[in-house]
C-alpha cells in the first residue's frame, strides 16, 4: 500500500514507486518506509508522540530528537515543569563506543555487562560508571562488579565515596582510606564516629600490660608520696588529667592498661597494710 501527496490531498494514487509513504511486506517482513527525505510522525489524539527524523534519529516524547535514540518526558515539582528522559548515544561497536560534548553513552556487552560512559566493559559481571573529567578507559571511574564470589565497588579513581540518606552522609571513605560514619571528616583515624555505637564484643590489641607492677624491682609508691602527688595534680600518677582527655580523648588500650596498673598498686597497698595489721595483732597478743 503506497501513499502519497497529491495536488494538497493525500491518498491512494499512481505515483513513482520511490515517492511517498510505503506499507508493505517483503517476504515475512513488514515494512513502513517514508521513501522522501522527510519525518515519519506517530500521534495519538492529534498530538505528536514520536519521531523518527529523516537522519534517522528517534525521538520519543520529543520532536527534534538530538541523537540515535532522544527519550524526553516531564514531571511537576512545585509547580515548575522540569524535563527529564533518557539519551542514549551511538557507539561504535558492539561492546561501547566513544563519548563525546559530555554526552553518556550506555554500553551493553554481549555478556550482559553494562557501562556508562566508558570505552569498554570488563569481562565479568560489572557496571562501570566514568565521566569526561577523570577518563572512559576500563580502569577509570566507579566500578561495580562481581567476580567469582566477591562483590565489589571499586572507586578506580583517587577520590571518595559517600553514601547519603535524605542529602545526609551516612558512611564515608576518604581518598585515603580512612572511614567515616556520619560525618565527612575521620580527622586522620581509619574509622570515626559521629554519634553512638553499640558493640558486642570488642577486642583491641596492644603491645604491652601492666603487670610489670608485680615485679621485685617496680618502685610502688609511699601512700604519703601518693598522697602529695594526688594534693599537687588533682589526679592519679600516670592517669592523664581531665583537661587532657577532653582535648585529646582517650587511647582505651592504654588506659585499661593504665587503670589495671592502679589496681594492682593498690592490692600491693593493701597486702602490706594487711601485714602491717597481722604485726600489730602479734605484738599485741605476746603482751
Amino acid at each position: 500500500m503506497q501513499f502519497a501527496n497529491g495536488s494538497g490531498n493525500t491518498g491512494m494514487i499512481s505515483v513513482s514507486p520511490t515517492e511517498g509513504l510505503l506499507i508493505g511486506l517483503d517476504g515475512i517482513t513488514g515494512i513502513i518506509n517514508q521513501q522522501e527525505n522527510a519525518d515519519l510522525i506517530f500521534k495519538t489524539n492529534a498530538t505528536n508522540r514520536a519521531v523518527i527524523k529523516n537522519n534517522g534519529y528517534v525521538g520519543i516524547g520529543i520532536m527534534e530528537p538530538k541523537h540515535d535514540l532522544h527519550v524526553h518526558g516531564t514531571s511537576t515539582t512545585g509547580g515548575q515543569v522540569d524535563p527529564h528522559g533518557l539519551k542514549l548515544k551511538k557507539t561504535e561497536n558492539s561492546n561501547g563506543g566513544i563519548s563525546n560534548n559530555k554526552n553518556k553513552f550506555l554500553g551493553i556487552s554481549n555478556v550482559g555487562n553494562i557501562s556508562l560512559g566508558t570505552v569498554d566493559e570488563k569481562d565479568y559481571a560489572a557496571i562501570q560508571l566514568t565521566n569526561n573529567t577523570t577518563g572512559t578507559e576500563v580502569t577509570d571511574g566507579l566500578l561495580f562488579e562481581v567476580s567469582d564470589n566477591d562483590a565489589v565497588i571499586n572507586l578506580q579513581e583517587q577520590g571518595s565515596i559517600t553514601f547519603r540518606n535524605s542529602n545526609n552522609t551516612s558512611l564515608y571513605i576518604s581518598k585515603d582510606n580512612n572511614v567515616g560514619i556520619g560525618t565527612t571528616n575521620p580527622n586522620g583515624y581509619k574509622l570515626a564516629v559521629k554519634g553512638t555505637a553499640h558493640f558486642l564484643k570488642i577486642v583491641v590489641n596492644t603491645h604491652d600490660w601492666s603487670d610489670e607492677v608485680f615485679e621485685k624491682n617496680y618502685k610502688l609508691k609511699s601512700l604519703a608520696e601518693l598522697e602529695n602527688y594526688i594534693k599537687a595534680n588533682k589526679h592519679l600518677p600516670d592517669i592523664p588529667s581531665e583537661n587532657e582527655v577532653k582535648k585529646n580523648g582517650i587511647d582505651v588500650a592504654q588506659m585499661n592498661k593504665l587503670l589495671l596498673q592502679k589496681v594492682e598498686e593498690l592490692t600491693l597497698y593493701i597486702i602490706d597494710l594487711q601485714k602491717q595489721i597481722d604485726q600489730l595483732k602479734k605484738e599485741k597478743n605476746n603482751r
